[in-house]
């Protein structure tokens, strides 16, 4: 069966042969991972070969997992399966993969799921936004390079909306979302504030009092380095694009 599999496919539906079940032969070709309940949404992490998954648990844990080649995630409901049993049954699957994010009781009926990509998302770049159907709204998850959880916000300018199906960063940089009410849905969007740009490994500027002023049509961040010199960047669309190179202001 290819019931609670995650599958992997070439773009035109052809299987590729390092598939890790792919010398079994028939669907087991197509497996990725396996021991998945309710896989709602997956999103690559950008600028890794990261894969996430966004799944629904039973009355307790809704899931976020990193894709890991070959992996087993626990789930294995037979006939008179407890349903109380955890979304990840290390009892019955030692060796499988614990979830990076975990809903615990309540569930929150977690749904589709993105990453919040460029700067003008300012300290929420990078964010995996995750909808919430029965909870409504979109949380974020904040991740560390390895992977782990480090914090959960609530995206505020989400709230009022009701059940959120799914979410999708768009071309434009935007976050676009569809309600799931049954009646009056909708397709929404919020748009990211221009923020300072964030400062990068390497450059001889302290974070420590960032600010930004607006002249005419261009937006600018400015820095005091720990030398008292000033730095700044220039940004002439809302923060969406800045200079790549800091200037010096003595």
């Amino acid at each position: 069966s290819l019931g609670g599999k995650v599958l992997r496919v070439n773009g035109y539906g052809s299987i590729p042969t390092d598939n890790p079940f792919y010398s079994s032969g028939g669907n087991a070709r197509y497996i990725w991972t396996y021991g998945h309940r309710n896989v709602q949404g997956l999103a690559l992490r950008p600028g890794t070969s990261q894969m996430w998954a966004v799944e629904q648990g039973t009355s307790r844990d809704d899931e976020v997992n990193l894709i890991a080649k070959g992996a087993n995630y626990g789930w294995d409901p037979v006939p008179g399966y407890d349903e109380s049993t955890p979304m990840t049954d290390l009892a019955k699957f030692p060796n499988a993969v614990r979830a990076k994010w975990s809903s615990g009781y309540p569930t929150l009926a977690t749904s589709g799921g993105t990453f919040l990509s460029g700067p003008a998302w300012g300290r929420w770049q990078g964010a995996l936004a995750v909808a919430a159907l029965k909870a409504q709204g979109i949380r974020l998850l904040f991740l560390d390079p390895a992977g782990s959880v480090a914090r959960v916000e609530t995206l505020t300018a989400a709230n009022g909306f009701g059940r959120i199906r799914t979410v999708q960063q768009g071309p434009d940089g935007a976050l676009y979302f569809t309600t799931s009410n049954g009646s009056s849905d909708v397709i929404a969007k919020i748009t990211p504030t221009a923020v300072a740009p964030v400062l990068t490994p390497g450059q001889n500027v302290s974070n420590v009092g960032v600010s930004a002023a607006r002249t005419g049509s261009d937006l600018y961040a400015f820095v005091r380095s720990t030398g008292d010199h000033i730095y700044y960047k220039r940004s002439a669309d809302d923060g969406r694009r800045w200079d790549t190179s800091w200037t010096t202001r003595v």
